[in-house]
């Protein structure tokens, strides 16, 4: 893929931590993959991680990274606090920091992950822990498609399909 867009004239840049863009009073820090981490050859561990914060809201997006990336990802910024909204990580599979998420402690918690897929995911484990937590969890899985927006001081949450179940 990436020859291919070489060969249209299209420069490909590579994701790396510390990487920032900002969107009017949005920004989004890339802080994961750690530029000379082990994890950096690509596939789950490698996934692009990104902090989104508005001057009311905030939130952390882990894509597929698994537990020793998440513990990585802890350890390169300790000082991670709560954020309003967390896409979980690698859908809601076992393989999540406790650690990470409970730190994260968020309030609204998003899972993408498919019907009736073959993996369980997501797992009890994680659900138990976000719901210890006190996050509103919300499933595609479940609820379809899902749309987070703010007037500037409250998310809304809409959702395609009513639950189809608890957690």
């Amino acid at each position: 893929m990436i020859r291919d867009l070489a060969a249209h004239g299209i420069t490909v840049v590579r994701a790396l931590a510390g990487q920032q863009i900002t969107l009017g009073d949005t920004t989004c820090e890339i802080l994961w993959p750690a530029p000379g981490h082990p994890d950096m050859q690509g596939g789950n561990p490698g996934s692009i991680s990104l902090r989104v914060r508005t001057p009311n809201f905030s939130g952390m997006f882990l894509a597929d990274l698994g537990e020793d990336a998440q513990d990585a990802l802890l350890a390169k910024y300790p000082a991670l606090t709560g954020v309003d909204i967390l896409k979980v990580a690698h859908h809601g599979s076992a393989d999540q920091s406790a650690s990470l998420t409970t730190r994260l402690h968020p309030r609204l918690a998003l899972v993408s992950v498919g019907r009736d897929n073959g993996y369980g995911h997501p797992t009890a484990k994680i659900l138990r822990l976000l719901t210890s937590l006190g996050s509103t969890i919300v499933r595609t899985d479940r609820q379809g498609l899902v749309l987070i927006s703010s007037d500037g001081n409250n998310l809304s949450v809409w959702h395609e399909k009513a639950d189809l179940g608890a957690g």
